[in-house]
C-alpha cells in the first residue's frame, strides 16, 4: 500500500515541478531577453518591490500663514488641530508666507502694501462696515474673505448649533424657574451712538412694555462677568445689534443660547434669523409692524407660562457653540491652501465694494425704518 502512495505521488510531484519550471523560463524570456547581467538589477528591483510595502508617504509641507495685524482674540496656535498642517505667524514681515491675513477693522492705511508673487491675501472681517475703514485704493489684491457672510470664501459666524447627542437624557433636562421671572424685558448694552439706532427704538419700546437697561447706556450696573446673574430675573432679553446688516449676528444673540440663559432673546438686526437660530426660540422685531405691536405682545406672552416654555424645546435637541475665536475658518483656509483641486485664485477687483456693495441692489446693510 505504501509502496503504490508512493508511486503515484511522483508523477504528480514531476508534473509540479515541470510546470514551474517552465513558467520560470517564460519569465525570463519575457522579462530579460536579451537583457546583460549590468543592467539585470533594475528589473531585479522591480520584482522585488512586488513583495516589498510602499513607503510611507511624505508628510505635506508646512504652509506658512502670516498674520499681519492679529488681534488678541485669534491664538497663534490655531492651526494646531487642524487636519493639514500650517504655521501662523504675527509679524508685519510677511514676504515669505504662502497667505497673509488682514484684520480689516484695524488697517487704516490709504496706501496698499506690496503683494509678493505667489500669495495668497486673506480679508477677515468680523465687524460690520461701518467700523470698516475704506478699501478703496485697495484693488486686485485680495483673494479670499474671511467673514460672518455667508457669501464669503471662508463662511465663520459667531456661533453654530449642533445636534445633541444625548436626546432623551434627563440629566440633561433644564428646570426654568418661572417663580423668579419677575421682570419683563432685559438689555445689557455699552455702545449707544451707533448706525441702527437701537437706543432710539427701544425709547418707543418703553411706552408699551417696561425695558431695564444695564451698562453704559441704561442706569442699571451690572457686575463686569455676572451678566447671566443680572438676567435671571427677566423673560426676555434684548438681543439687538449695533448695525441692521446681511447676515450679521453676533454673540448679542447667540450667548443666551450658548450659555442656557432662561430668558427669550428679542431679536432686532438685518439677517434671516430661522438660517442660524432654531425655530420656535427667538422672537424677531421684524415681524411686527411697530414697536407697540411687539410689547403688546410680549406682554401677553409674559403671562402664558405653557407658551413661553415651548420656547425652550430647542435645548432637547441641540446645542449652541462659540466660533468667534475659534479655528473653524482657519482650518478651512488652511485646507484650502492645501487642496490643488481648490487652487482657484479669486481676486476680488474691489474688496471694499464687496464689503459694502453700495451700488448693488442688495445693499450690505439696511436703513432703519422701524422706530414708529
Amino acid at each position: 500500500m505504501a509502496s503504490n502512495s508512493s508511486s503515484s505521488r511522483f508523477p504528480l510531484m514531476t508534473m509540479l515541478f515541470s510546470l514551474f519550471l517552465i513558467l520560470g523560463i517564460a519569465l525570463y524570456v519575457v522579462l530579460y531577453q536579451g537583457t546583460t547581467v549590468i543592467n539585470l538589477k533594475p528589473h531585479m528591483r522591480a520584482i522585488g518591490s512586488m513583495f516589498i510595502a510602499p513607503p510611507p508617504p511624505k508628510p505635506k509641507p508646512v504652509k506658512r500663514v502670516t498674520y499681519y495685524n492679529r488681534p488678541p482674540w485669534i491664538s497663534q496656535h490655531v492651526f494646531d488641530t487642524c487636519d493639514d498642517r500650517c504655521e501662523m505667524i504675527s509679524s508685519s514681515n510677511y514676504k515669505n508666507s504662502d497667505a497673509v491675513v488682514f484684520h480689516a477693522p484695524d488697517i487704516h492705511m490709504g496706501t496698499p502694501l506690496r503683494k509678493y508673487r505667489g500669495q495668497t491675501w486673506v480679508f477677515h472681517a468680523m465687524e460690520p462696515p461701518f467700523l470698516i475703514p475704506s478699501f478703496k485704493n485697495w484693488k486686485r489684491l485680495f483673494n479670499w474673505t474671511l467673514s460672518y457672510r455667508r457669501d464669503a470664501d471662508l463662511f465663520n459666524p459667531y456661533s453654530t448649533f449642533t445636534r445633541r447627542k444625548d436626546v432623551g437624557n434627563k440629566d440633561t433636562q433644564h428646570i426654568i424657574r418661572w417663580e423668579n421671572k419677575t421682570r419683563n424685558l432685559g438689555w445689557i448694552v455699552s455702545h449707544c451712538g451707533i448706525e441702527s439706532q437701537r437706543l432710539k427704538y427701544v425709547e418707543k419700546l418703553k411706552q408699551t412694555i417696561d425695558v431695564d437697561a444695564f451698562g453704559r447706556c441704561g442706569k442699571l450696573h451690572c457686575p463686569r462677568g455676572q451678566w447671566q446673574e443680572c438676567l435671571e430675573r427677566y423673560k426676555f432679553y434684548a438681543s439687538f445689534e449695533n448695525a441692521l446688516c446681511i447676515d450679521y449676528i453676533t454673540e448679542k444673540s447667540f450667548r443666551v443660547f450658548e450659555r442656557n440663559v432662561d430668558s427669550i432673546p428679542v431679536t432686532r438686526g438685518a439677517p434671516d434669523y430661522s438660517m442660524f437660530l432654531p425655530p420656535g426660540s427667538f422672537v424677531n422685531t421684524r415681524n411686527f409692524s411697530s414697536s407697540r405691536n411687539l410689547g403688546t405682545f410680549l406682554k401677553r406672552l409674559s403671562d402664558d407660562k405653557p407658551t413661553f416654555m415651548t420656547y425652550f424645546k430647542w435645548r432637547h435637541y441641540y446645542k449652541a457653540e462659540d466660533q468667534i475665536d475659534s479655528k473653524m475658518g482657519f482650518c478651512e483656509l488652511c485646507r484650502r491652501l492645501h487642496n490643488p483641486t481648490q487652487k482657484y485664485r479669486r481676486l476680488y477687483e474691489d474688496i471694499d465694494e464687496w464689503l459694502r456693495q453700495g451700488s448693488l441692489p442688495r445693499r450690505s446693510c439696511r436703513p432703519v425704518i422701524d422706530i414708529i
